[in-house]
C-alpha cells in the first residue's frame, strides 16, 4: 500500500538536487504544497523508511484533504518509530477532522503517558472527550491545559463550549472574553462570541426583481420584529424570525425559518422557507438560498463585517418573482462581563 503512495508522488523520475527533503521544507513554509509533496515523494523514493518525510508526506495530504493518503503515510510513520509524538497527534487531528473521535483518543492516550506537557495533545483529546459527550472529562483535560498556559486557545475556547452545554452563558462567555482578549484575531473565538452576547446589527442591500422578464430595482427595508436562534452545532444553526417588510407601496410581515452552515472560518450558506402572516399585499410562499463570506474580523466592540448574496423564489398569487439580494452586515457585541 505505500509502495503505490510512493508511486502516486513521485512518479515522474527526475535527477535534481540531493536534499530533497529540505527542498520539501522550503517548499511547504512558502505554502507550495504541490512542489513539497514531490520533493518529499523524491526524498522517500530515496530511503522508504525516513519517518520525518512519512511525517511531511502525511501532513500534507490531510491539509489538502486527501485524508485516506495522508493517514497511510502518517501510519506506516508510526508503525516505524512508535515514539514520535507529532505523528501521533497528527492522526489522531485527522480523525477529529473526520469525526472519528472514538479513533483519536488511543493515539492521544499514547502521547499523554510519553509526555503529560503536551498541551496540545491533551486539548485535542479534551475535544475528541466532548464530541462524545464525555463533559467531564472534557473539562478536566482543558482544566489540566489551562493551568499549563492560560492563554491557551483551545482550552480557553473547549471551557466555554462545555459552559454552553450546561447552560452555564454567563461562565461561557467569561472563557470567550478571556480567549479574545488574548487572542483578538481568532474567529474561532468571534463565532462562539457572538452565540452568547447580545448582539445588534444593521443591515442594507438592493434587492433586484425578475418577473415575468421584466426587471425592476429598488431599495428594500426589512424589520426583524423577531429573531430566534438555536444553535445545533458550532457550525449550523436553526433560526426563526418574524420580519415586516416595507416594498414601497406594501408591507409584508412575513415567518421565516432558516438553516446556516460555516463551511469554513469565512464562508457559509444559508437555506430558507417561509411565508406571509398576513395579507396587506398578497399571500405568498418563499423559498431562498444564499452564500455569505465574512470580510474581517472584530475589533474591539465591533463585530464582523459580512457580505452576502441571497435569492429568493417567492409567489405572490402566482406571481413568480425571482429577487437577487445583495446585502452588507455589520455586528456589534456586548462585551460586558
Amino acid at each position: 500500500c505505500i509502495a503505490a503512495l510512493v508511486f502516486f508522488v513521485a512518479s515522474t523520475p527526475t535527477t535534481a538536487e540531493p536534499n530533497h527533503y529540505q527542498q520539501g521544507l522550503n517548499a511547504q513554509n512558502v505554502g507550495d504544497f504541490d512542489t513539497a509533496i514531490n520533493a518529499f515523494g523524491r526524498a522517500l523514493s530515496a530511503d522508504p523508511y525516513d519517518v520525518d518525510v512519512l511525517f511531511e508526506l502525511g501532513t500534507l495530504h490531510t491539509w489538502e484533504g486527501r485524508y485516506n493518503q495522508g493517514l497511510a503515510f502518517l501510519e506506516e510513520a508510526k508503525r516505524l518509530a512508535p515514539n514520535y509524538l507529532d505523528v501521533s497527534i497528527q492522526i489522531a487531528r485527522v480523525h477529529l477532522w473526520l469525526d472519528q473521535a472514538e479513533m483519536a483518543i488511543p493515539h492521544l492516550d499514547e502521547v499523554l503517558i510519553q509526555s503529560p506537557e503536551a498541551r496540545d495533545a491533551r486539548a485535542l483529546r479534551a475535544t475528541a472527550h466532548f464530541r462524545l459527550g464525555n463533559l467531564g472529562l472534557a473539562k478536566k483535560d482543558f482544566e489540566v491545559s489551562l493551568d499549563q498556559d492560560p492563554a491557551h486557545l483551545e482550552s480557553l475556547i473547549g471551557l466555554g463550549d462545555i459552559a454552553v452545554a450546561n447552560r452555564e452563558y454567563g461562565l461561557a462567555k467569561h472563557y470567550y472574553l478571556k480567549a479574545s482578549a488574548d487572542h483578538s484575531d481568532s474567529v474561532l473565538v468571534l463565532n462562539r462570541l457572538s452565540g452568547v452576547s447580545p448582539k445588534y446589527k444593521w443591515q442594507i442591500g438592493l434587492t433586484h426583481e425578475y418577473s415575468n422578464f421584466r426587471r425592476s430595482s429598488r431599495p428594500s427595508w426589512r424589520q426583524s420584529i423577531l429573531e430566534l436562534e438555536h444553535y445545533i452545532s458550532p457550525a449550523s444553526m436553526m433560526s426563526l424570525s418574524v420580519d415586516r417588510e416595507d416594498r414601497g407601496f406594501a408591507t409584508d410581515t412575513t415567518v421565516i425559518a432558516q438553516a446556516d452552515h460555516k463551511f469554513s472560518r469565512r464562508t457559509g450558506a444559508t437555506i430558507r422557507a417561509g411565508g406571509t402572516l398576513d395579507s396587506s399585499f398578497s399571500r405568498r410562499w418563499l423559498l431562498g438560498l444564499g452564500a455569505r463570506y465574512q470580510l474581517r474580523t472584530d475589533e474591539a466592540s465591533i463585530g464582523p463585517t459580512w457580505v452576502r448574496i441571497d435569492v429568493q423564489t417567492a409567489d405572490y398569487n402566482s406571481g413568480n418573482v425571482t429577487m437577487l439580494r445583495p446585502s452588507l452586515t455589520q455586528y456589534f457585541f456586548d462585551r460586558s462581563v
